[in-house]
């Protein structure tokens, strides 16, 4: 198993791979319906986020295979003691490649990550309906904080 920082080389593999997490995140709630375009657009949104100096995206690769990614972004709060995070916006594991570790493995490069740049806490959000990924935040030591409402127009 390795965990690496990906670059625009691998663009196509981070589409590929967030096309999946996508339409996997279609069931829990209708504003995750994708465009037909979706995977298209979604290479032009790598590329800024790989250019954007406060994200990092790493790749899971597994005997010789990309199986995952995870991309993290670096944010303040400057009126806040605690003030200086990363936010996981995304963390992704082939279904077959889940339940053996390698989610944990992704959370602690990105706490690892945080702490090098300097960061006091990690934040990651997950879908209300998506049970696994809570049990799976949880099981890595987040706890609740906020929860996030959204209204359709």
């Amino acid at each position: 198993m390795n965990i690496q920082e990906a670059g625009k080389e691998d663009i196509e593999v981070l589409s590929e791979l967030w096309y999946s997490l996508a339409k996997e995140m279609e069931k829990y709630s209708e504003l995750n319906d994708l465009k037909s375009s979706a995977k298209e657009n979604s290479r032009d949104g790598f590329y800024n986020l790989l250019e954007d100096e406060d994200t990092k995206i790493f790749l899971l690769e597994i005997e010789d295979e990309i199986v995952g990614y995870m991309i993290l972004q670096e944010g303040k709060h400057p009126s806040r003691t605690h003030e200086k995070y990363i936010s996981i916006v995304d963390l992704f594991v082939e279904k077959e490649y889940r339940s053996q570790g390698y989610g944990t493995e992704m959370m602690e490069k990105a706490e690892q990550y945080a702490e090098k740049q300097g960061c006091d806490h990690l934040k990651v959000s997950a879908e209300v309906k998506n049970t696994e990924a809570r049990k799976f935040y949880e099981k890595n030591g987040y706890t609740q904080k906020q929860i996030k409402y959204v209204k359709e127009l």
